[in-house]
């Protein structure tokens, strides 16, 4: 066999047992992937069930809130609002997109 003269079977059974480890290694760290993108999508689904039930909330409602509540509730909601100078809103909804009103 001409592989004979460039590797012994000692250090090819060394090889093989280093891919093998490597092998485990990388299969383990595939799963933790799959299963925190299976918890991400469980999480994204979650938002968009909130997201969906908060659509029919009026805006008497939130305007009954205290200032501190409605506060919190656009925290939750990653909800930035900035006046340019033009007087426009921009409206940055961090769960959502970028908004511009005038």
């Amino acid at each position: 066999m001409a592989a004979t003269d460039l590797i012994t079977f000692d250090e090819l059974r060394a090889r093989l047992a280093e891919l093998d480890d490597t092998r485990t290694i990388a299969e383990r760290a595939l799963e933790t992937l799959r299963t925190h993108r299976k918890r991400i999508g469980g999480l994204e689904a979650d938002r968009d069930t909130l997201l969906d039930s908060s659509v029919g909330v009026a805006p008497d409602d939130l305007e009954s809130l205290t200032p501190e509540e409605r506060h919190h509730v656009y925290k939750m909601l990653k909800l930035r609002v900035i006046v340019c100078s033009d007087e426009a809103l921009e409206v940055t909804e961090g769960i959502l997109r970028r908004l511009c009103y005038v």
